[in-house]
């Protein structure tokens, strides 16, 4: 029913470079969203839905993680 949780302390470290990537890839995206003249839902709203969703599939496990077992790795 639910996928299985991956993130350990072990690969913390590779999830958090990967958020980061995907906040920098966000951001040069947002950027070229922003200069389109004629924006409408196909072209602006849902390319910023679809960052957003992967931003939030691959932060949500480290936010839970730190959660419920907080450290000082998980709040890096």
């Amino acid at each position: 029913m639910f996928e299985e949780f991956r993130i350990t302390d072990e690969n913390l470290d590779k999830q958090k470079e990967i958020v980061l990537q995907i906040i920098k890839d966000n951001e040069e995206n947002i950027e070229k969203l922003l200069k389109i003249e004629y924006k409408n839902y196909d072209n602006f709203i849902t390319p910023y839905q679809l960052m957003h969703e992967k931003l939030g599939f691959y932060f949500s496990p480290i936010s839970h993680l730190n959660s419920v077992k907080n450290s000082k790795k998980t709040q890096e």
